[in-house]
């Protein structure tokens, strides 16, 4: 087995922080927005900008030099939430970051938004999240909003040249906020393009892409191998779109080798230019601008252009291409070129250190080496503020970002109303984030348990979990999925051991769990545990 090497993933998350910082100031702004934001008419280096954030009515921010978006806020989410041990804790991610970062989102979709708000909600799962709000439905979310985060699970990856035992992560983390095959497609197609990347630390040739194409069709078969996916989600998703899901990623299949047909055609042309990539591919097109698929391909493609040109010119090529999906092309594109070179960027992005911190983690975890895991709050202890305003709270009169520890601001208030009821400030975590925070001003903090003040973490020896991660994968989700409740769900397995499995005992057990706030999902789980259980002590 090739192992990789630690400054290959140190520098794949430094490029695509880095990318997502430069390609954040221009995402989707033509000449006059980049003059108003940047005052400037091109960007050649990061600086201090302003954004409007809060929706059409929000109020005008000052970013600091180095600021990124959502798409890096959902990374640092996304590899919190895989342990020491390589098992990638979807309750966490789902359950807690996810509901968290409303908080503090930058830049962020109306579907991930809306997966999110969802997501708060005490009865709903990852695996059950079909959000329809604002005419924005979750089976038709087929943005990148998941492919930009899926990095982590490829930078962790104990065996990068078998895609079976990463990218069932990397599907359940994307089917988490959105349902469209081509959301999905995007995540797969990048993760096979980096974890190529990684390997042979060279940029994969379009013959390669329509290679990771061919997984297109795996998908389903890989969805149908999750026993909640399979019951709980598949069937919901076949009886809203009316449809299957094999006819479904074939679609979708087609549409990614036409537009690998168009890359060719390009990769052609000696004058080849990012702009002419971008302009074959149609990435300023309102309708399909942003979606998983096209957003992977041209990241991918426009790799291939390192061939004449360096990382940090294609980086700043790819964000000054404006009315395009500057920042989400350029952090793919930057994980990516950054897999394959020795050279980091010359500029630091914001929280630059905790980024490093957790590239390393994840690096000694695809080592099967002892790494540290975040600690989360017990699924017992965790119910989401039903405010996104409530998030932060105090502990002995400290301010604390609940669970991240205590923080404290760096900033200024920037009020939202005359009323002066809300603002948006920066604080800055012990944990090495940095969150720009939507908070009460002068209005009463939700109490938090002295114990949150310090962000937490535990050690694992991740060697024996991972030699048998592809078994053990499922059966671990299935105890992460039953989410807080008022219920008691290790009491109840107590029992129904103590009781011999008996069959009066588990009825009762599961009527209690179905008229509770988990309803049929968490029938689902706690039946897949209580077989578990009962399978494993007939072997003894």
């Amino acid at each position: 087995m090739k192992k990789i090497l630690e400054n290959q993933i140190i520098n794949s998350a430094l490029w695509a922080a880095y990318g997502d910082a430069l390609g954040f100031i221009t995402e989707l702004a033509d000449a006059k927005i980049l003059k108003s934001r940047t005052g400037q008419q091109t960007i050649e280096s990061l600086v201090d900008w302003k954004r409007r954030v809060g929706g059409k009515f929000g109020t005008t921010i000052k970013l600091p030099k180095g600021s990124y978006s959502d798409d890096t806020q959902l990374r640092l989410a996304t590899s919190r939430a895989i342990m020491g041990n390589g098992h990638f804790s979807i309750h966490s991610f789902s359950k807690i970051e996810l509901p968290v970062w409303q908080s503090y989102a930058l830049g962020a979709g109306r579907g991930s938004k809306l997966a999110a708000s969802s997501l708060s909600k005490a009865n709903v799962a990852w695996y059950s999240n079909f959000y329809n709000s604002d005419n924005v439905s979750y089976l038709q979310s087929g943005g990148n909003g998941a492919a930009m985060r899926i990095q982590p699970h490829v930078w962790s990856a104990v065996k990068l040249d078998e895609p079976e035992l990463f990218l069932p992560d990397v599907i359940r983390n994307s089917l988490t906020t959105h349902g469209h095959p081509r959301a999905i497609i995007g995540s797969v197609f990048h993760a096979l393009s980096l974890s190529y990347t990684l390997f042979y630390k060279k940029i994969p040739s379009l013959e390669y892409l329509r290679t990771f194409n061919q997984w297109t069709n795996e998908v389903p078969r890989i969805i149908e191998s999750d026993i909640n996916l399979n019951t709980i989600w598949a069937s919901h998703y076949e009886n809203s779109s009316q449809s299957s899901l094999v006819d479904d990623y074939e679609e979708v299949y087609k549409e990614l080798e036409a537009l690998i047909d168009k890359a060719e055609e390009w990769y052609k042309d000696e004058e080849k230019t990012y702009k002419s990539l971008a302009t074959l591919l149609n990435l300023f097109d309102v309708e399909t601008r942003g979606s998983g698929t096209l957003t992977s391909l041209a990241a991918s493609v426009a790799c291939l252009l390192l061939e004449e040109t360096s990382e940090i010119d294609l980086i700043k090529t790819i964000s000054n291409e404006l009315l395009t999906d500057t920042d989400s092309i350029a952090t793919m594109a930057g994980a990516i070129m950054g897999a394959q070179t020795d050279i980091c960027p010359d500029e630091r992005v914001q929280d630059q250190d905790y980024i490093i911190q957790e590239s390393k983690r994840l690096h000694s975890i695809s080592n099967r080496e002892a790494a540290n895991s975040f600690k989360y709050p017990e699924k017992l202890e965790w119910k989401s503020p039903s405010s996104q305003l409530d998030f932060l709270g105090k502990a002995n009169d400290r301010l604390v970002l609940f669970p991240f520890g205590e923080v404290k601001s760096i900033s200024t208030e920037v009020f939202i109303s005359t009323n002066k009821s809300y603002c948006y400030e920066w604080f800055e975590s012990k944990l090495g984030q940095s969150f720009l925070i939507k908070r009460r001003y002068n209005g009463e903090f939700k109490k938090v348990a002295e114990e949150f003040l310090e962000p937490q973490v535990n050690i694992h020896n991740s060697k024996s979990l991972i030699d048998e991660r592809a078994l053990v994968q499922q059966n671990l989700e299935l105890e992460d999925n039953v989410f807080a409740t008022s219920i008691d769900i290790d009491k109840l397995t107590t029992k129904i051991i103590r009781d011999q499995f008996d069959p009066t005992t588990i009825g009762s057990s599961l009527l209690e769990i179905a008229n509770s706030e988990l309803g049929v999902n968490g029938v689902v789980a706690f039946s897949a545990i209580i077989s578990k259980a009962y399978v494993a002590r007939k072997r003894k």
